[in-house]
């Protein structure tokens, strides 16, 4: 039996679980800085950590590449150039002080009814973000 281990903390170089699978087929190439809460190490991306709803206990990145190349369309519709090459960004990734996308797509937001903070893509789209 091994307990649930969050995403955040898969291949980040510390074993979680009793068994170590947690730790086991870390090959990847693109790494970040976990945040304070996960002890600010670093982490190697791959897909089992990427694209997790992220909360206050469970925020992968402190710069939130874990949110790039996510296939889930509703969650990351809007596509930009990050370091030259196109990519999905989540929906979780937009609106923060860091930018990842080259041409800052991800930081074109705007106060909406209720005057919370959305993504220029989010208005207007059928769904209640506030």
């Amino acid at each position: 039996y091994t307990p649930y281990v969050p995403p955040s903390v898969i291949c980040d170089g510390y074993v979680d679980c009793r068994d170590g699978s947690d730790e086991v087929d870390c090959i990847g190439t693109d790494t970040c800085i976990s945040t304070e809460n996960l002890g600010s190490k670093n982490l190697t991306l791959i897909e089992r950590n990427r694209c997790s709803i992220p909360n206050e206990l469970y925020l992968v990145c402190q710069n939130y590449r874990d949110q790039l190349n996510c296939s889930h369309v509703l969650d990351s519709p809007p596509l930009c150039k990050v370091n030259g090459y196109m990519t999905t960004v989540s929906r979780y990734a937009l609106c923060k002080d860091t930018s990842l996308c080259d041409n800052e797509l991800d930081k074109k937001c705007d106060a909406a009814e209720g005057g919370c903070i959305i993504h220029k893509h989010q208005f207007c789209d059928g769904y209640r973000d506030c």
